[in-house]
């Protein structure tokens, strides 16, 4: 019986080791993918500027008068 015991608690302490390190690593996995996320953003975002900024010197801009 003692030695069911031993065995339990010796697999309690590994799945628990387990599921411990799983879940870390899952925790990384999510923070380096919000990271990534962030640059690509940020990165689009620059380019989107810089399209911008390279058409609006092509056309002219026309803005109407919004007071009669």
């Amino acid at each position: 019986m003692a030695e069911a015991l031993d065995t339990l608690i010796t697999l309690g302490w590994w799945a628990l080791g387990w599921l411990v390190t799983i879940c870390a690593a899952g925790t990384l996995a999510i923070l380096a993918a919000a990271c990534l996320g962030w640059a690509i953003c940020r990165a689009l975002r620059a380019a989107a500027r810089k399209v911008d900024d390279a058409l609006s010197t092509l056309t002219p801009t026309t803005r109407k008068d919004p007071t009669p």
